[in-house]
């Protein structure tokens, strides 16, 4: 039951965000052809491309947290054994996980001061409703680095990989 919520929600998260991408793309295009063709586009759609940017920039965060695959500077496992270094990547999560939770805790505040202000973002949408996602993406994240934190084998690090493949490249161009 579990397992399938869990594919269900990330088949979910992936919708959204292809869909957002592609809106975003649809968007922008139909503004720069109605701009060249009718010299004007919807007086709306720079700005809801903007917050498709946002939504866009924060789901695709939220998606690649989701196995380590978000973008990181790895020099742990280059220095480090292989013994210490899941341990060091373990502090890592965590430490990520307490930015995460701090970073949502002060959006959902600026949400709030974005609520009392009234102001709208287009088409009557408030502001604070466009904004949503930076908070909800950082629970999601954190959640996420928690649970890569516990868990009892780490994923692979892209960069980990890429140290071996060096190596080999190195002793095959002696040949």
């Amino acid at each position: 039951m579990l397992q399938k919520l869990s594919h269900f929600l990330l088949s979910a998260e992936k919708l959204l965000l292809t869909a957002s991408f592609f809106l975003m793309l649809g968007v922008a295009a139909a503004q720069i052809i109605m701009r060249n063709l009718f010299g004007s586009g919807f007086i709306w759609g720079d700005d809801l491309v903007k917050v498709i940017v946002l939504w866009v920039g924060f789901l695709g965060a939220a998606y690649a947290s989701r196995d380590a695959k978000h973008i990181n500077i790895d020099i742990i496992s280059r220095f480090l054994p292989a013994q210490i270094s899941a341990w060091a990547y373990r502090g890592v999560y965590v430490f990520t996980v307490v930015l995460c939770c701090v970073a949502a805790y002060h959006s959902y505040e600026f949400i709030k001061i974005e609520m009392e202000d009234g102001m709208e973002a287009f088409l009557g949408v408030p502001v604070w409703a466009t904004e949503l996602i930076i908070p909800g993406a950082f629970v999601v994240m954190a959640w996420r680095f928690l649970l890569l934190a516990l868990s009892p084998t780490l994923p692979v690090m892209a960069s980990s990989e890429s140290s071996s493949v060096d190596s080999d490249d190195k002793s095959g161009s002696d040949a």
